[in-house]
């Protein structure tokens, strides 16, 4: 999933800098062209005792580049996508006056690594619960690349600049630190499926996750087919969903892929949210599943059934 926002800054007149972040699973790569970055991991858990953390940048590109980085706020909505917060709240649960970082800005060659150091320190009278911030890696551009003056026309002012956007690109990723006793409630509504008999789209089966709690939750989901005569097909799956403290509900598409001769009006869908880094055999007899549901294909009825966890 991906967002954009826009950061105006200022030189001899208003540049609209664009920022895409990406959000996935494994490498994490921002730019086109002669940029990139890769950042792993793609998220930081600070829990329990631990106290450091380090992350590596990558440059991708065939340019060196230099990378700026700091802490922005960021928010999900029901749909998944994260956004900026454009007004802060004083006292609100984020991390950036807990972690430490260094360095803060760093250049890099065309296939360089480079580490980043996080520390974290908690005052005394932090309350318990779990506090995030997005760090932000953006590309900064040298000045010859982010504008490109060009003749102003005859009918343009001889004191005006024209000035042509281009765009340049950074990541995003979120740094979370969990105090105290936190605990998490998810649960799997609405589930819906939807097949309008195409011959090129995959039938789609739609969800609601609603979470209670004062901590978020990361997992994986698996869609199994459970045939009528005791069979069994995985038929869809996306991993790395999130659901944030700021989102008690988001919604979500699952395209499913059916193997030869299986058609979805018999039987059931068993829909299974398990944690990250459980796997899904081992999830169905452990304490790894988040929230579970299925839909009977033949009724179109639906049962629930919700797993609570604590931390």
């Amino acid at each position: 999933m991906s967002t954009c926002l826009r950061y105006p800054i200022r030189r001899s007149a208003y540049v609209a800098l664009i920022v895409s972040f990406g959000f996935m699973g494994g490498d994490m790569r921002a730019g086109e062209g002669g940029t990139g970055l890769l950042v792993a991991p793609t998220r930081v858990v600070f829990e329990g005792g631990q106290r450091s953390a380090m992350l590596t940048l990558v440059n991708t590109g065939d340019e060196v580049t230099t990378y700026r980085i700091s802490f922005i706020q960021m928010e999900m909505t029901e749909a998944g996508q994260i956004v900026e917060i454009e007004k802060t709240e004083v006292g609100e649960p984020y991390a950036d006056q807990l972690v430490r970082y260094s360095p803060r800005q760093v250049t890099l060659k065309p296939h360089t690594p480079q580490t980043v150091r996080m520390r974290l320190r908690k005052p005394a009278e932090l309350a318990p619960g779990e506090y995030r911030s997005h760090l932000l890696f953006r590309i900064i551009p040298s000045i010859e690349s982010s504008s490109t003056l060009k003749e102003p026309s005859k009918s343009e002012s001889d004191s005006r600049v024209n000035i042509e956007l281009r765009p340049f690109y950074g990541v995003a990723i979120p740094i979370i630190v969990r105090h105290g006793r936190t605990s998490a409630v998810a649960r799997l509504t609405n589930l819906s499926l939807r097949d309008e008999l195409s011959l090129t789209d995959p039938p789609t089966l739609s969800l609601e996750i609603r979470r209670d709690g004062n901590r978020s939750v990361y997992g994986n989901f698996t869609v199994t087919h459970l045939g009528s005569g005791g069979e069994e097909h995985v038929v869809g799956k996306i991993d790395g969903v999130a659901i944030y403290t700021s989102a008690p509900l988001r919604r979500l598409e699952i395209p499913l892929r059916l193997p030869p001769g299986l058609q979805l009006n018999d039987g059931r869908l068993r829909v299974t949210y398990a944690e990250a880094g459980s796997t899904y055999a081992n999830a169905r007899h452990a304490s790894e599943i988040l929230a579970e549901a299925e839909i009977i294909l033949a009724a179109q009825s639906e049962t629930e059934s919700v797993v609570a966890k604590e931390y």
